[in-house]
């Protein structure tokens, strides 16, 4: 079995890919497979069923980024590939991050759909 450690050094997606370094970050792993099929993992691995797609959302990030760990671990576990206790947990932390950005770019665009309404001052409306 192969031990996996590009986790440990790759950048954050939004950083990209030092000189020299692992060319593998998480936005690769995500794109190896549908959302759905992913989604079908997580619900195998954990349990969940189709009918829980409210609770799911209300999840917290924790809990969301320990599924994801599992569900990698369980495809790289297919392939062959044995992640450690440092593997899982640089997976966890990357995907609390990735959350937490997509929480703030989130932010950002729906606080500029409210755009700023300028109105012209009392004294100068004559």
């Amino acid at each position: 079995m192969q031990k996996l450690a590009f986790f440990r050094d790759a950048p954050a997606p939004w950083q990209g890919t030092p000189q020299g370094g692992p060319a593998i970050t998480m936005e690769a792993m995500t794109m190896t497979m549908t959302e759905t099929e992913a989604l079908g993992i997580i619900r195998s691995i954990t349990g969940i069923s189709q009918q829980a797609g409210e609770q799911e959302a209300t999840q917290p990030d924790s809990v969301i980024a320990e599924n994801y760990a599992r569900v990698v671990a369980e495809v790289m576990r297919r392939d062959g590939i044995e992640l450690n206790g440092v593997d899982m947990r640089n997976i966890r932390t990357r995907v609390l991050e990735l959350l937490a950005y997509r929480r703030r770019s989130q932010q950002r665009r729906e606080s500029a759909k409210s755009t700023y309404q300028w109105k012209k001052p009392e004294r100068l409306r004559r």
